[in-house]
């Protein structure tokens, strides 16, 4: 995150966890009478007295009500500087939420829906819970990147996407089988890991100089950054 977005982030969470204290005084939500106060100020000291190292009152995010159609979902993201606006395809969503709300509340539904009908409802459910999820891994990511030190590895001279095999040159860096990589291409960063490496035609459990064949979990792009962590 920049300077400004983090104060940004912790402004958001000292108000939440004020809040948050003050829905475990008034007793009057199941969900949170089993957390301490005590453990919440000694959280939310620690996000004012650090910089970057410190751990959330994360109960402070989750939502009240239980109506959680797209626009619920994306202003429970916000405070974490989580933009989900970019969604596609939320009407699906919103359309579960008010059948669910019908059929809890006693309202009798004309149009229930039919067995054929369920998989795209499914299918629309899983791909909008995947792009969160990536979403979310793309914040966890950048914010990672931006607060370690890497070095910069190669750009992969070739690619071979069906069998996620990048060819590049190190010099003096050793790479080691199960090494974890951050591969940054558009501004966007993804994280690869190392399944095998080649040298010489021949597998071995690493390297540190000469061109180099990398069996990674995940294909990579064109013209694509990556990079290693600097321990």
């Amino acid at each position: 995150m920049q300077k400004s977005s983090l104060e940004n982030f912790k402004n958001n969470h000292f108000n939440m966890s004020i809040k948050l204290i003050s829905l475990i005084i008034e007793k009057k939500h199941s969900k949170f009478e089993n957390i301490n106060k005590n453990d919440i100020l000694t959280k939310l000291n620690g996000v004012i007295q650090t910089s970057d190292n410190f751990e959330l009152n994360s109960e402070a995010y989750i939502p009240l009500s239980g109506n959680l159609k797209h626009i619920k979902i994306v202003e429970a993201f916000k405070p974490l500087d989580i933009n989900l606006n970019i969604l596609e395809k939320t009407a699906y969503i919103d359309d579960l939420v008010i059948r669910r709300n019908s059929i809890a509340h006693g309202v009798e539904i004309d149009n229930l829906l039919g067995i054929s009908e369920f998989e795209d409802f499914i299918s629309t459910l899983e791909h909008y819970m995947t792009s969160i999820f990536n979403i979310i891994c793309e914040k966890e990511n950048e914010y990672y990147f931006k607060h370690n030190q890497f070095i910069l590895i190669d750009e992969p001279k070739e690619l071979f996407p069906k069998i996620q095999v990048c060819i590049i040159n190190i010099q003096n860096t050793e790479l080691i089988v199960g090494d974890i990589l951050l591969v940054e291409k558009d501004s966007k960063i993804s994280k690869v890991t190392i399944l095998d490496i080649q040298e010489d035609n021949k597998s071995v459990k690493s390297a540190n100089n000469g061109e180099l064949g990398l069996k990674l979990n995940a294909p990579i792009k064109k013209n694509s950054k990556i990079w290693k962590k600097i321990i």
